[in-house]
């Protein structure tokens, strides 16, 4: 059987995933995957859906009619902008997203060796105070953190918790090892 074959299993058993199907990508052991990969036995497969949310002057949001490269998530992530807080903006992208678009599932995804885990919200605020020589009301917040799986669950909360984002829309976090190139899973 071929990662392929597997899909269409899939689509003949589950409506929803026939209607995603084609704007899946599929992974085989945490690798991306072709859909004539052959399978076997033990082999872990799952088969992601597009990408949305973010947003900034270089977007780190991607609202997508087909399933993205994993070279282009990988740029979003770890790129001087990227960034994986739960902004206002990135609610309203992800709304956005979901009513008009159609969006399926949220991905959130923060990166190891990320520069927030090396700064104090007190002290970067202070650091660009001074080296910018004025004072400023936005960004009320850098979003500084110290625990990379722990940041990732409290922007999985604020997605969860607000009343424009459907309890039944999939809100899934993870971390991307800039080192191996793997994407794990955090448990909510």
């Amino acid at each position: 059987m071929r990662v392929g074959d597997l899909a269409t299993l899939l689509g003949a058993e589950h409506a929803a995933f026939a209607s995603l199907a084609p704007k899946l990508r599929a992974a085989v052991n945490h690798e991306m995957a072709e859909p004539d990969r052959a399978l076997a036995d033990g082999d872990e497969v799952a088969f992601l859906p597009p990408v949305a949310g973010g947003s900034g002057a270089a977007p780190r949001c991607t609202i997508s009619e087909r399933a993205l490269d994993v070279g282009e998530v990988v740029a979003r992530v770890v790129g001087p902008e990227a960034g994986g807080i739960v902004t206002d903006d990135v609610i309203r992208s992800l709304v956005v997203s979901h009513f008009l678009l159609g969006t399926a599932e949220c991905m959130i995804i923060n990166h190891t060796d990320c520069g927030l885990m090396r700064q104090r919200e007190d002290e970067l605020r202070k650091l660009v105070v001074e080296r910018a020589g004025a004072e400023s009301e936005a960004p009320a917040r850098f979003f500084a953190f110290d625990d990379l799986d722990e940041n990732v669950r409290r922007q999985m909360q604020k997605l969860r918790v607000h009343p424009w984002v459907p309890r039944e829309l999939p809100v899934r976090g993870f971390v991307y090892d800039v080192k191996t190139g793997r994407l794990r899973e955090v448990a909510a």
